[in-house]
């Protein structure tokens, strides 16, 4: 009896090593399979028949219950690209954001997750490690949403949507060069766009804008395109002789309302009229870098859609304008801003 009462007390020893407290051990009991009888969790696949159906002892069950790199009733779990770890198999299950990572059989934390024991057969994981692919059709169903104020419009050809009477494809999916960009754009009959004045800049950063607020209180609780992008335009910066100029060779308009603001360790020459008295020193401007970050021109999410100088081998999204001289008889003609 002495003995007895040794071997109780040295179990409870070891498992409350291994708990945090009796209370949680009590709560951690699981149901076999064919009768109410319970458990603890502890004991499934311990080699001890403890259900009076032995389904705390089933092959395939302790096939993926025990494993050689942890102790009984771990299992190794990786995050991301970090070292993998021996946690509790219940923890390895319930862990979220990231998910564990490894090669325990996720069927046993649906059988876990209904708190009885059950032939793993009966369990069925609709989904991937990571739900790529449920993630997948979701971006797409937005994709569809969008495709009226980017790609999509009964007045235009394909490829293209109506913004401000003219025809443009805003191609946010894509990631590509400027040159490349600018490809891309011809093959549809397009060429990058320019903006020959205020008012159609504006439209487009409007349009932009304006259907990214609409989409954030819609039930896609999302910015147009994820409005988070970056378009290559057709302006670049061929050379210092020529400066900023757009593709048909005509100069561009540097500074408001166009460009995003910059910082110039310098006092920066505003035209502005001031007394002698008064000594100011203007550090804030409008237009490319002083020393500028690349020779091509895009729209730039991070200054709300203000030109910026970039890296003409950044890999962005392009807006075309159409230049196209037939149109299909499905649409009607509509008026470009092509600059002959």
């Amino acid at each position: 009896m002495k003995k007895m009462g040794v071997a109780f007390f040295a179990f409870l020893v070891l498992f409350c090593s291994r708990t945090t407290s009796l209370e949680s051990f009590i709560e951690d009991w699981i149901e076999c399979n064919h009768d109410e009888t319970r458990i603890p969790r502890f004991f499934v696949c311990d080699r001890g028949y403890d259900c009076p159906d032995r389904s705390d002892e089933d092959n395939q069950l302790c096939e993926t219950w025990l494993n050689s790199q942890c102790s009984k009733n771990e299992v190794q779990c990786q995050r991301g690209s970090g070292k993998a770890e021996c946690i509790s198999i219940n923890e390895y299950c319930t862990s979220e954001n990231p998910r564990c990572q490894g090669e325990l059989d996720r069927r046993v934390c649906e059988m876990l997750k209904g708190g009885k024991l059950d032939d793993l057969d009966n369990f069925v994981i609709s989904e991937t490690a990571d739900d790529n692919l449920n993630k997948s059709y979701e971006l797409a169903a937005k994709f569809q949403d969008l495709l009226p104020y980017t790609l999509r419009h009964r007045s235009c050809p394909p490829m293209y949507t109506l913004v401000g009477g003219q025809c443009i494809s805003i191609f946010h999916i894509g990631g590509m060069t400027w040159a490349e960009a600018r490809e891309f754009c011809k093959i549809i009959s397009g060429d990058l766009i320019t903006f020959q004045n205020v008012s159609q800049y504006a439209g487009l950063v409007r349009h932009l804008q304006l259907h990214g607020k609409y989409h954030r209180v819609c039930r896609l609780m999302i910015a147009l395109i994820d409005i988070k992008a970056y378009f290559w335009i057709g302006g670049n910066h061929f050379n210092k002789s020529e400066g900023w100029r757009w593709i048909d060779g005509t100069p561009m308009e540097l500074g408001s309302p166009y460009w995003a603001t910059r910082y110039s360790t310098e006092c920066v020459d505003r035209n502005v009229t001031v007394s002698a008295e008064e000594e100011v020193c203007f550090q804030y401007y409008q237009g490319p870098e002083e020393d500028a970050i690349g020779q091509c021109v895009a729209l730039d999410y991070e200054h709300y859609f203000y030109m910026s100088d970039e890296n003409c081998i950044k890999g962005m999204s392009p807006i075309c304008m159409y230049m196209g001289s037939t149109i299909s008889s499905r649409f009607s003609p509509i008026s470009t801003l092509s600059k002959k």
